[in-house]
């Protein structure tokens, strides 16, 4: 009985030296927060985006990828406001060297103490806690305007890194368009930046923009021009003068004398030229021609124009269907 307990507790130890001699992680040769940048009002007024630039150094790099072996956080002193992790796909050195992450906050937060960003290994892989964390806080504010415009810059940036390793990488080309993230390219920067298509869609091959709607302001300003076209003039005068004699519109006598003038040089063109077409159309003219000038309304014009298509289409279908 007492040798199948010393065995089970050799099993037991040897187990744990297995998974402990798994777990270890060598530290890196280096390990830096080269730059951290913080974009405000980048999808909304008051939001802030903060996008980290890192370069973890190995002479051979960990079998575990940078995602599960590093944990990245934004900090006010000791508190920790945001959490994530590197994104190692879909580029080389399962994503060692030169990468990025990136926080998102809907309210940008106001610091107790004051921001920093830090990039720790992960404890549970790690046998200790020093030689494998770097932390940056010299934040630099950016206008959210300026995220796209950076981003290109960040892609050239890593792919130029990442070619040193592996040659065929390519996340960002050239295109009608100006620089635009590859299919590799948008996996990358959508898994390390939260919200980057939305916030900076122009580097994206296609993308959700925010319509640009512009309100016009409509006004009677033409129509005014048009309704005292004869203004101060001594016609215009007697019309005016009529129109309070008969307690009636001034528009109500124009447009009367204005039917009546078309009406005779109508007959008048039907009489010489003995075509009757000919003379509705000159007369519609004249009508048209009054209202540019004032003696009738646009919205008469239009009521003679439904007028005539009601005209036009009992000629052509119902009369040739009930011939």
């Amino acid at each position: 009985m007492k040798k199948k307990i010393i065995a089970s507790l050799f099993a037991i130890i040897f187990s744990l030296s297995l998974v402990s001699d798994v777990l270890a992680i060598d530290n890196p040769d280096s390990i830096i927060i080269n730059q951290v940048r913080a974009y405000r009002d980048v999808e909304v007024d008051g939001d802030l985006l903060v996008v980290a630039r890192y370069d973890i150094n190995y002479t051979t790099n960990p079998v575990e990828t940078v995602t599960e072996a590093y944990i990245a956080r934004f900090l006010d002193g000791a508190t920790q406001l945001a959490t994530t992790a590197p994104y190692a796909f879909v580029i080389p050195n399962n994503g060692y060297d030169l990468g990025l992450f990136g926080f998102y906050f809907s309210t940008e937060p106001i610091p107790a103490t004051g921001f920093e960003v830090s990039l720790q290994g992960n404890p549970s892989l790690f046998p200790s806690s020093t030689g494998n964390k770097a932390v940056n806080s010299g934040i630099e504010f950016r206008s959210g305007s300026l995220l796209a415009v950076d981003m290109r810059l960040q892609g050239q940036a890593l792919q130029g890194a990442w070619r040193v390793t592996d040659p065929t990488v390519n996340i960002i080309e050239g295109t009608t368009e100006g620089l635009r993230l590859t299919v590799s390219g948008e996996e990358y920067f959508t898994n390390s930046i939260p919200n980057i298509r939305a916030t900076a869609g122009e580097i994206f091959q296609s993308n959700i923009r925010q319509p640009v709607i512009h309100e016009d302001t409509f006004t009677n300003s033409y129509a005014n021009q048009i309704r005292d076209y004869w203004a101060g003039t001594s016609m215009d005068n007697a019309f005016v003068g009529l129109a309070d004699y008969l307690d009636t519109p001034k528009v109500f006598l124009t447009t009367a004398v204005l039917i009546l003038v078309a009406s005779g040089i109508a007959f008048y063109v039907v009489a010489a030229t003995q075509n009757g077409g000919m003379g509705v159309m000159t007369g519609v003219v004249v009508i048209c021609i009054g209202a540019l000038v004032g003696w009738t309304s646009f919205q008469f014009v239009a009521l003679l124009g439904l007028l005539g298509a009601l005209a036009i289409g009992y000629v052509i279908w119902y009369q040739k269907a009930a011939s």
